[in-house]
């Protein structure tokens, strides 16, 4: 996945994930190469409208964790809600409309 944003007012930000969900199953696990935060883990949970995923940074002094909710508004279209943590203090936050590329 990438995310680019329209103004040009930040870098794009590329994510690849492998993980794994099991047939009938709503929760699974990943792990993540995020273009900013680097080698990442995580758990999410479908739920029919929506995804809301949580991870955690490996290796990074920073202790940063981060949460993100995926909730669908339309067959292409998704409304992203994220947030990143250092230790206690959320430090960037993330509400974007997404729509899917084929």
């Amino acid at each position: 996945m990438k995310l680019t944003f329209p103004n040009n007012d930040h870098d794009e930000i590329a994510l690849q994930y492998k993980g794994r969900l099991a047939v009938g199953e709503r929760q699974y696990t990943f792990v993540l190469q995020h273009s900013e935060l680097g080698r990442v883990e995580g758990e999410g949970w479908v739920a029919p409208e929506s995804v809301v995923q949580r991870y955690w940074c490996l290796g990074d002094r920073q202790r940063r964790t981060g949460f993100e909710t995926l909730y669908q508004l339309d067959e292409s279209r998704y409304l992203l809600s994220s947030g990143i943590m250092a230790g206690h203090y959320l430090t960037t936050a993330i509400e974007a409309t997404l729509d899917k590329q084929r």
